[in-house]
C-alpha cells in the first residue's frame, strides 16, 4: 500500500478503553444490541443458525467506542447474516434503523436477491438466492444502474457493458463518440480527440485529455530531484510543472480554465491571469470523502522554505477540504487542514517549513456530501527563507477576471411574458401580440464560439372560447442538447418524458419549484421562469448582450431596434414581429389578430380605480416600495389592457397584480400583504398554506435544507406546513420521502415459495395488491429443503467470512477478531501452488471517518480471471474494470464473472460460486465453496474448520 497515510511499521492505535459497567449493561438491554440474542425478539429463529453472541459481543464494542449512532449498522450486520443463510428477519420499522428508500421504489425485509433490471427484466424469475432486505423498484420500474426507472427509459447494453440513457461515452482508443438513446439505440459518431489531446482513463473514465507538453533537453537521463533540479513553482497554464497526480486516491486533479461545469462551485476564472488555468476537483463525477492527492518530487530542497499557494473552496457542501501534509522519515505532519464554504474568491495562503528532513508534499482535495464542492488550487510557488506574513488574510474574487483594459461586464438582462400576453423586452420595449402558434422569445444567433447555445420558445393558445386573446401554453427550452418543456399547471418534461422535481441535468442544469413558478437554471446564468399559466420571464447574463434575437428583442440597450425580424429588418408593429417569430414546424396555429381594446368611460374608471388596476400604482398602496426600482404604469396599463378587453374578470385582475409583486420581488422589494380571502386568495394544497415572502428554493425530500443555501430573494407563494417537504409537487411528510403513486406511500412486498418442492413462487407486488404465482424450480447446484419451517433453495457447502463495522472479523472458521489499521490489506485469497483451483484475491482499503481510533472499508478489490474488479464506498450503482467505472450489472468472460446489485449490496460472482458481498458502507461477506478447504490465506483465515490457527501470518507463522 503506497497510500502516504499509510505507515504499517507503525502500530495501530491502542484499542479504546473497556466500557464502563454502566454503558455495557444499557448497551446490552433490548433496547440496543440484547435485541440480538433477545430469545423473544425477530431474531429468535435465527439464533440456532447463526450465533448471535458474536455478533452482539462486537456491537456492544462498538457502541462503547463510537455511541448510539452505530447500533442500526451492529444490528444489521447480525440480520444480513441470517438472511444469508436462509432465516429472513424483519426488525425495521418507521423509528428504528428505517431504511430511506429513492423515487420509485420502496423497502422490502424480504424482496428478491436478483432485482428485475433494464438487462434482466425476469431476474427474480430465476433467482436462486436466499430473500435480502433493501428497497426494491415499484411495479413496472426496474433498475437502471440504482434508480428504478419506468421499462421504457431504459438504456443500451452495448459491447458487453450497460450504459443509461442519455449517457455519452467512448469506444476503443476514443476513435468514436456514442450517445444512449434509450432501449438499446445507440448513436454512435466517428470522432477522435483533438491534436492537442489525448485518449486516456480519468478518474475511471476514458475521456480526452491535454497532452502535457514537455521541454526538451540535451541530456537523455531523467535524474532524481535534486535542490538544484527541481522547482515546485507551478501556474498550471502549461502542464503539472514538477508535481504529479497520486495513483494511491480516489479521483484526479483537473486541469481547468474558465467557470467549473457545475453551477454554485469552483471558480470563474484563474488566478494568475483571469485566462489561464488553474487545477479542480469535480464533486459531479466522485463520493462523498473521496481524495484527490498531488505530489511533489522527493527531496526536493533543503532549510527554511515557505510554500505558498492559492486556493478556492465555494459551494454547497459543508465536509469539503483542502489538506497540505509533509512526509518526514518518522511519518506523516499536516501543516494546513481547512474544509467548508469559503466564498467565491482566491483565497492566499502561506506555510513555513521549517525543517530540511522533508521528504515530499501532498496537496489534497476532499469531495464533500455535495456535488458542489469544487476545490481549486493555483500559483503555487516554494522560495526560501520565511514566510512574509499571516496566511488566509489575501483575497481575490472570482466572479469577474482581474482589471484589465475592457469595461466590466453590467447587469444581466430580464425579459417577461404575461397576461394575454404582453412582451417586456431585455431592453423594456412594451408590445402585445395574440398569436397562437409557437414563437422564438430569445436565442443566440451571434455565435463566437464562447458563449453558450439555447434556444427559449413559448407556444400560445386559446382559452375558455375567447379566440381574441391568447396565453402561454408551454415553454421549450433548448440547451446542452437537451429540451426542456414546461407545460401548463407546472407539468416538467425533458426530452418528452415527464420528470419529477426537483431534477438536475449535466452540466449544470437545474429544474425546481420556486413560489408560484417551475425554475430552469443553468451554469452559464440562463434562466426561465414559467408559472404553468400566463407568466414566463427569461433572463440571461451580460456576455449575451448584442447577440441574441427572438420577441424578446437583442438586448443592446436600445429599445427602437426591438422589432427586428429573423431577417434583421424592422417589422411595423407588434403583429407582424410576431408572425415573424413563428416557428417553422408549426401548423396548428393562427397568426395573431389585431386586438383593440374598447371600454365605456365608466369601465375605465373602475379599472382605473384602486380596488382593480390602480392599486399598482397608489402611492400609498401595498407596493409602493416597489414604485422607484420596477415601473408600475407599464404594468397599470397591461393590466387595464386585459380587463378591459375581458370584461373585468377578477381572475385576470389577480394575475395581473401578481405579476407586478413577482416582479417587484426578484429586485428583492419587500411588498406589503395585497391578498385577503375576498381579494384575490390563493388557495394552496393539501398540508400547504400560503406565505407573501418565503424561500424560492423550498425544502424538498431531494434537498431538505435548500432554504438555508438559497441564494434567490424571497418570493410569495405556497409553502409545505411544518414538518412536510416537497415531493415533485406535493407536501408529504418528511419521513415518507420513498414513493409515492397515485396519492399513497408503498409499504413492504415480499415473496415465498408455496410447497416443499419448491415448484410455485408468489409475490406481492404492491400493498394490498393480489398475489402473482408463477412456476418456478431451484438452479443446478441448490436444493428445495425446509429450513426454518420455510421451503427454500438453499446453497451447498460453503465458508463465510464476514468483515463488517469498525472492523471486526469473522473469518471462515468463527474466530472474531478486530483491526484497526487504515492500509490495504489480504481479506483472503488463494494461497496453494499446487491446486488446479482458479485463483482469486481479494483486498480491502481501510480508513477513518472522523474517529481516529477506528477504521472502515473504504473499497474492495477482488482479482479473478485477469480482471481487476473495485467496489467502492457509496457507488451502489457502478464499480471500477481495470480502473474504469462501468455501469452494472457487469458480465465478463461470458457469465463466469458477473457484478449486479442485490437489495443494499454489490455482489461479484463467478462460475465456481465465490461470491463477494460489499453494502458500500461497512459490510464485507466473503462466501467461498469448501473447495478451497484449508488453501486460503488473510484476515479471513484458511478454511479448515480450526480458528486456532486464523491468526497464520503470510510466511505460515502464527
Amino acid at each position: 500500500d503506497d497510500d502516504p497515510l499509510c505507515q504499517p511499521d507503525v502500530p495501530p492505535p491502542p484499542p479504546p478503553p473497556p466500557c464502563s459497567l454502566e454503558n455495557e449493561e444499557l448497551y446490552g438491554s433490548n433496547a440496543f444490541c440484547g435485541l440480538i440474542r433477545n430469545k423473544d425478539g425477530p431474531f429468535k429463529k435465527c439464533h440456532s443458525v447463526i450465533d448471535p453472541d458474536i455478533f452482539f459481543d462486537s456491537c456492544v464494542y462498538d457502541l462503547c467506542v463510537l455511541g448510539d449512532e452505530t447500533l442500526c449498522s451492529a444490528i444489521e450486520a447480525y440480520a444480513d447474516a441470517c438472511q444469508r443463510a436462509g432465516v429472513p428477519i424483519v426488525w425495521r420499522n418507521s423509528s428504528f434503523c428505517p431504511i430511506p428508500c429513492p423515487g420509485n421504489s420502496h423497502y422490502n425485509p424480504c424482496t428478491s436477491a436478483c432485482p428485475a433490471t433494464c438487462v434482466d427484466q425476469n431476474a427474480p424469475n430465476n433467482c436462486n438466492k436466499p430473500c435480502t432486505d433493501g428497497c426494491e423498484c415499484d411495479p413496472d420500474f426496474v433498475l437502471s444502474g440504482s434508480t428504478c426507472v419506468n421499462v421504457s427509459d431504459c438504456g443500451c447494453y452495448y459491447d458487453g457493458k450497460y450504459y443509461q440513457k442519455n449517457e455519452v461515452f467512448w469506444t476503443g482508443e476514443c476513435v468514436s463518440l456514442c450517445t444512449c438513446e434509450g432501449n438499446n439505440l445507440v448513436n454512435c459518431v466517428a470522432q477522435t480527440c483533438p491534436p492537442n489531446e489525448v485518449c486516456q482513463v480519468l478518474n475511471g473514465v476514458k475521456t480526452c485529455v491535454p497532452k502535457i507538453t514537455t521541454t526538451t533537453t540535451t541530456t537523455t537521463t531523467k535524474l532524481p530531484p535534486t535542490p538544484d533540479t527541481c522547482d515546485l513553482d507551478c501556474s498550471f497554464d502549461v502542464n503539472l510543472c514538477n508535481w504529479k497526480q497520486s495513483v494511491n486516491d480516489n479521483m484526479d486533479w483537473i486541469r481547468w480554465r474558465g467557470p467549473t461545469p457545475s453551477s454554485l462551485t469552483g471558480p470563474s476564472y484563474d488566478h494568475t491571469t483571469g485566462n489561464g488555468y488553474y487545477l479542480y476537483i469535480d464533486g459531479r463525477f466522485s463520493n462523498n470523502g473521496n481524495i484527490a492527492r498531488l505530489e511533489s518530487p522527493e527531496n526536493c530542497f533543503t532549510g527554511k522554505h515557505c510554500l505558498r499557494f492559492w486556493y478556492h473552496m465555494y459551494g454547497v457542501a459543508d465536509y469539503m477540504q483542502l489538506r497540505v501534509s509533509v512526509l518526514r522519515p518518522d511519518g506523516l505532519e499536516v501543516m494546513f487542514d481547512v474544509m467548508g464554504n469559503k466564498g467565491d474568491v482566491w483565497r492566499l495562503e502561506e506555510i513555513f517549513l521549517p525543517d530540511s528532513d522533508i521528504i515530499k508534499i501532498f496537496i489534497e482535495g476532499f469531495r464533500g456530501e455535495d456535488f458542489r464542492s469544487d476545490v481549486a488550487i493555483d500559483d503555487i510557488s516554494l522560495v526560501p527563507g520565511y514566510c512574509t506574513g499571516p496566511s488566509t488574510t489575501t483575497t481575490t474574487t472570482t466572479t469577474s477576471p482581474p482589471p484589465t483594459t475592457s469595461q466590466p461586464l453590467g447587469p444581466p438582462g430580464s425579459c417577461e411574458v404575461n397576461g394575454d400576453p404582453h412582451y417586456y423586452t431585455f431592453d423594456n420595449q412594451v408590445h402585445h401580440f395574440m398569436g397562437t402558434c409557437t414563437y422564438t422569445l430569445s436565442k443566440l444567433c451571434e455565435h463566437d464560439g464562447h458563449l453558450v447555445d439555447f434556444n427559449v420558445e413559448a407556444a400560445n393558445e386559446y382559452r375558455g372560447g375567447n379566440t381574441r386573446v391568447s396565453y402561454v401554453k408551454y415553454v421549450n427550452i433548448d440547451v446542452h442538447g437537451y429540451r426542456i418543456t414546461l407545460e401548463k399547471n407546472r407539468v416538467v418534461m425533458v426530452d418528452g418524458n415527464i420528470v419529477n422535481l426537483p431534477k438536475t441535468l449535466e452540466p449544470g442544469i437545474n429544474i425546481f419549484l420556486s413560489g408560484h413558478d417551475v425554475l430552469v437554471t443553468t451554469a452559464f446564468g440562463l434562466h426561465v421562469r414559467f408559472d404553468g399559466n400566463h407568466r414566463v420571464v427569461v433572463t440571461i447574463p451580460h456576455e449575451y448582450a448584442d447577440k441574441v434575437c427572438g420577441l424578446c428583442g437583442n438586448f443592446n440597450g436600445n429599445k427602437t431596434d426591438d422589432f427586428l425580424n429573423p431577417d434583421g429588418e424592422l417589422e411595423p408593429d407588434s403583429n407582424s414581429l410576431g408572425n415573424s417569430w413563428q416557428v417553422d414546424n408549426d401548423t396548428r396555429c393562427t397568426t395573431g389578430p389585431e386586438i383593440n381594446p374598447n371600454c365605456t368611460d365608466d369601465e375605465k374608471a373602475t379599472i382605473a380605480s384602486n380596488s382593480f388596476c390602480g392599486i399598482i400604482t397608489d402611492k400609498n398602496g401595498p407596493f409602493k416600495n416597489c414604485h422607484g426600482v420596477v415601473d408600475p404604469l407599464v404594468y397599470f396599463n397591461n393590466c387595464a389592457y386585459d380587463l378591459c378587453e375581458l370584461n373585468l374578470d377578477p381572475g385576470i385582475l389577480c394575475d395581473s397584480l401578481q405579476s407586478y409583486v413577482q416582479a417587484c420581488q426578484s429586485h428583492g422589494i419587500q411588498i406589503s400583504p395585497w391578498r385577503n380571502e375576498t381579494f384575490c386568495p390563493l388557495k394552496c394544497p393539501e398540508n400547504s398554506h400560503y406565505e407573501l415572502c418565503d424561500s424560492a428554493c423550498p425544502s424538498t425530500c431531494v434537498n431538505p435544507a435548500s432554504p438555508s443555501r438559497c441564494s434567490l430573494p424571497c418570493t410569495e407563494g405556497c409553502v409545505c406546513d411544518p414538518g412536510y417537504v416537497l415531493y415533485d409537487k406535493r407536501c408529504v411528510p418528511s419521513s415518507q420521502c420513498g414513493c409515492w403513486e397515485d396519492g399513497k406511500h408503498y409499504p413492504v412486498d415480499s415473496e415465498f415459495w408455496t410447497d416443499d418442492t419448491c415448484t410455485k413462487k408468489c409475490r406481492c407486488p404492491s400493498a394490498g395488491g393480489s398475489l402473482i404465482c408463477e412456476s418456478a424450480s431451484c438452479p443446478d447446484g441448490k436444493y428445495c429443503g425446509i429450513e426454518n419451517g420455510k421451503p427454500g433453495c438453499h446453497d451447498l457447502s460453503f465458508g463465510n467470512c464476514v468483515v463488517y463495522g469498525d472492523p471486526h472479523y469473522n473469518t471462515f472458521d468463527k474466530n472474531a477478531h478486530h483491526f484497526m489499521g487504515i492500509c490495504t490489506y489480504t481479506i483472503s485469497k488463494l494461497c496453494s501452488n499446487i491446486t488446479s483451483l482458479p485463483y482469486f484475491n481479494i483486498e480491502g482499503k481501510n480508513e477513518h471517518r472522523g474517529n481516529p481510533t477506528v477504521s472502515w472499508i473504504q473499497r474492495v478489490m477482488v482479482e479473478v480471471y485477469d480482471y481487476k474488479i473495485t467496489i467502492v464506498k457509496n457507488e451502489p450503482s457502478r464499480v471500477l474494470v481495470n480502473g474504469i467505472w462501468t455501469n452494472l450489472p457487469v458480465n465478463l468472460v461470458n457469465g463466469s464473472l458477473v457484478v449486479t446489485r442485490s437489495g443494499r449490496y454489490v455482489i461479484l460472482e463467478t462460475d465456481f460460486h465465490l461470491t463477494v458481498s460489499y453494502d458500500t458502507d461497512h459490510t464485507v461477506d466473503v462466501k467461498v465453496p469448501t473447495t478451497y478447504y484449508n488453501q486460503t490465506c488473510g484476515m479471513c483465515g484458511n478454511l479448515n474448520n480450526d480458528p486456532r490457527d486464523d491468526f497464520l501470518m503470510p510466511n505460515g507463522q502464527l
